[in-house]
């Protein structure tokens, strides 16, 4: 399941139920910031990680990030796919 780029409060509260949501069933979450992907890693605190990202605005850079819910099994490589991460 992938967001779609309104940026409403309901949207915004949307989103973070069915993300702690899909977290309490085993499911990956992360979010698509135009070619790059953050994935959400279990060890962080989830509300952290969201104020971390800038997800939500009502400026054009919003419009492009997206958020994801997957059963995908993401290699490590894909998981360091991360700017929220050192290197």
């Amino acid at each position: 399941m992938i967001s779609d780029d309104q940026q409403s409060v309901d949207g915004q509260r949307f989103w973070l139920r069915q993300m702690r949501e899909g977290l309490k069933r085993g499911f990956n979450i992360g979010m698509i910031d135009g070619e790059q992907m953050h994935l959400y890693d279990k060890a962080d605190d989830f509300d952290e990680w969201i104020k971390s990202l800038d997800a939500w605005g009502q400026n054009n850079e919003h419009w492009f990030r997206l958020f994801f819910i997957t059963k995908i099994k993401f290699s490590s490589k894909e998981q360091g796919n991360d700017k929220n991460k050192e290197s």
